[in-house]
């Protein structure tokens, strides 16, 4: 599949080109940034399957059974990349999956009462990690082919960015349980702490396939939030420095990044400095509103 070179220029309007510096001085905590909120009821869970139905019970999932040209939506005319109050229209690669731990071997469940999807454990004892595959290709194509579809079709109205990315803990819970992984600390801290370096090499592996294919705004990357930051990303080397220095577990918020005003960089949920309070109470205040 080859994407069009046209999808890789964004025409930007007057108003989203004066975006982009109110979110790089935002990002160090200058200013702010408005967004409204849209509420309602929880929804269901849609669920399109390759065999053209929709799924109604709960069922097992696996990468063959999604339909993933409903899924991607209907080609945009192409237009101007969209702007909704302070940020910059974007989607995300069908965020309902789990992708990290369904690609680091977890099974995964659709459950239509919660309206969600959870991932198994896959680790009892440590010798279950030392076998497993550890990388399933058919999840990992399955969100290239998706992330490539979202950017064929945007025409150049939405930005691209990372799908749903748990951090280290999240990722340790849903592939040790609660259990093996609480008492790992103290029982097997040498296990666990080869572990979640594994678990980071997969994170940042499942990000890059996906930035391989996205198209740059400005030379940058829009993220999950709608905003950008100058930056390149070393998550991976502070995630290994901070657990290998103070023997502690690595959660969604506690990484750095290293700064190069060069180009933009997107952000993740493990891009955030967890004694940034400034930074939290303005991201929680701020939550975009995804592109529909």
């Amino acid at each position: 599949m080859t994407v069009p070179n046209a999808a890789y220029h964004y025409t930007l309007s007057g108003a989203a080109r004066a975006l982009l510096p109110r979110h790089a001085a935002w990002w160090q905590h200058r200013g702010s940034l408005y967004v409204a909120h849209e509420t309602g009821p929880l929804q269901s869970l849609w669920l399109p399957l390759s065999d053209g139905t929709l799924a109604h019970a709960d069922l097992d999932l696996t990468p063959d059974m999604l339909d993933l040209e409903r899924i991607a939506g209907a080609a945009l005319d192409p237009g101007p990349l969209d702007v909704y109050g302070d940020t910059l229209q974007y989607r995300v690669p069908y965020g309902v999956v789990p992708w990290v731990e369904a690609i680091m071997g977890c099974p995964i469940r659709a459950t239509f009462q919660s309206g969600s999807m959870r991932s198994s454990l896959i680790v009892r004892d440590w010798d279950d990690w030392k076998h497993a595959a550890k990388w399933v290709d058919g999840w990992a194509d399955a969100l290239v082919a998706l992330t490539r579809m979202l950017v064929e079709r945007s025409g150049g109205c939405y930005a691209i960015a990372q799908t749903l990315m748990r951090g280290p803990s999240d990722l340790a819970e849903a592939a040790l349980g609660p259990e093996l992984m609480c008492t790992s600390m103290y029982d097997h801290p040498d296990e666990l702490r080869a572990f979640l370096r594994d678990i980071c090499d997969i994170f940042m592996r499942v990000l890059r396939i996906q930035m391989e294919h996205w198209p740059r705004v400005e030379g940058g990357y829009v993220s999950w939030w709608a905003s950008g930051r100058p930056g390149l990303w070393c998550a991976r080397s502070a995630m290994r420095r901070r657990f290998s220095r103070r023997g502690s577990m690595p959660s969604g918020s506690c990484p750095t990044t290293c700064t190069s005003a060069r180009q933009w960089t997107m952000a993740s949920s493990i891009c955030i400095r967890a004694r940034c309070t400034p930074w939290m109470r303005c991201y929680r205040s701020t939550s975009p509103r995804p592109f529909r």
